[in-house]
């Protein structure tokens, strides 16, 4: 036995103050990593629920402009608001208005300004909200 370790009174081994400090360490250190590990879960679910609402935005455009090139009816879009079948947790809202020129602030009778805003939760950080134009004729 290393001489460095021994004790005074000859005997080999662990003292309680040691084992204290080796159970706080160890302690110590799962605790960080279950913290870590929870966030790090937590930021996958938020980054899921943003995945799934940019789908859902994408989604929508694409099928209100198909919808728009083929049934006269469909022009101009109506304000709306669902919640999408695939995620029952996500309700997407339509609001629509009407678009002006950037040059002069005339109005364009043929263009509509869309904000659709899909929320999550209750939370502020659970919404998306995007602008976009959409043209009669495109």
């Amino acid at each position: 036995m290393n001489p460095r370790f021994r004790r005074i009174d000859g005997q080999a081994g662990w003292s309680l103050l040691e084992l204290l400090i080796a159970v706080v360490v160890l302690g110590m250190g799962i605790t960080v990593f279950m913290r870590m590990q929870s966030r790090s879960s937590g930021m996958s679910r938020t980054n899921a629920n943003l995945q799934r609402a940019s789908q859902l935005i994408e989604k929508h455009v694409e099928s209100l402009r198909v919808r728009i090139a083929r049934d006269a009816a469909a022009w101009p879009p109506k304000d709306t608001s669902y919640t999408d079948p695939d995620f029952t947790n996500v309700r997407l809202t339509r609001v629509v208005a009407g678009a002006i020129s950037p040059k002069d602030g005339a109005a364009l009778p043929t263009v509509r300004k869309i904000d659709l805003i899909v929320s999550w939760g209750t939370h502020t950080l659970d919404t998306m909200k995007v602008t976009t134009y959409v043209s009669k004729s495109f």
